[in-house]
């Protein structure tokens, strides 16, 4: 059995991400992207959550290096609070060397997830649109704001949008050549998903750039997933949105790579300032 005594419960958590079987990673990602208080958090809450049983939970808690399954969310809540601490702290307070591993972290676990055949379906589907409507809210539309500037930049017609309203507005006026993209670190923001799941009514092909898959996926087409160290709770930290911004990168390079040409000429030429 792996020593996680040198783990603390969220790195032990995002360990099992990376390696755990079915089960285990789906009571980690409950358990991380849980955001309420752990101190009330029931172990049936959890089995039930994850379509399994109490002596699960309780074995994974052992699995993980706690005696019980009390310990393990006695860690969770002190973690927890720990990280509230931190979040609220001044920069100059917080562990600039553990920040930069947890980016870090976060960088190498997102390229653990990468499925490339999704990211060149992506690219495909990106390819034979006619327009590229992305969605996000508060703090994630700077991400989606990055994804608009880079298509815009070689030539396709993207636009991001934060307002709910006008997200469904265009969702309502999407056809089978929209592309709609939606980004949610949690995948579960209910507003983006609802708007997501209007346009795929109309007829657009869609993508979720997110952290794991929605409960109710029947609406969109393909996944990027990415992992962050952050949990869902932690409102300081970035590591979610480096994460999508990283997923970004990856596919806006790959998407150059398939006419290097034509993207690089259109790079250049955006990048002259006429006087």
């Amino acid at each position: 059995m792996k020593d996680y005594s040198n783990l603390d419960v969220f790195e032990r958590l995002n360990l099992i991400i990376r390696t755990g079987d079915n089960i285990k990673h789906d009571i980690a990602r409950f358990l991380l992207d849980f955001d309420g208080e752990y101190a009330r958090l029931k172990i049936k809450t959890i089995a039930l959550a994850v379509n399994s049983s109490n002596s699960t939970v309780s074995r994974f808690a052992n699995h993980i290096g706690y005696q019980s399954y009390g310990e393990l969310i006695f860690n969770l809540d002190n973690a927890r609070k720990e990280h509230d601490i931190e979040d609220n702290a001044d920069i100059h307070d917080r562990d600039i060397e553990k920040h930069m591993q947890d980016i870090i972290s976060t960088f190498e676990m997102t390229r653990n997830e990468l499925n490339e055949e999704n990211i060149n379906t992506v690219i495909d589907l990106i390819k034979e649109s006619d327009k590229i409507n992305i969605f996000a809210l508060g703090e994630t539309n700077i991400v989606a704001q990055d994804l608009q500037l880079k298509l815009v930049r070689i030539g396709f017609n993207a636009t991001a949008y934060q307002d709910i309203h006008t997200q469904h507005f265009t969702a309502c006026n999407s056809t089978e050549k929209t592309v709609s993209i939606a980004l949610t670190y949690s995948s579960t923001t209910k507003e983006v998903l609802k708007n997501l799941e209007t346009a795929k009514n109309y007829g657009s092909k869609t993508v979720l750039i997110g952290n794991k898959k929605t409960n109710n996926s029947n609406f969109i087409d393909v996944y990027l997933n990415v992992i962050a160290t952050e949990s869902i709770a932690r409102v300081f930290s970035t590591t979610s949105r480096f994460a999508m911004l990283f997923m970004i990168d990856i596919l806006y390079h790959k998407l150059i790579q398939r006419d290097e040409e034509k993207y690089n000429a259109k790079l250049t030429k955006t990048r002259l300032i006429k006087r």
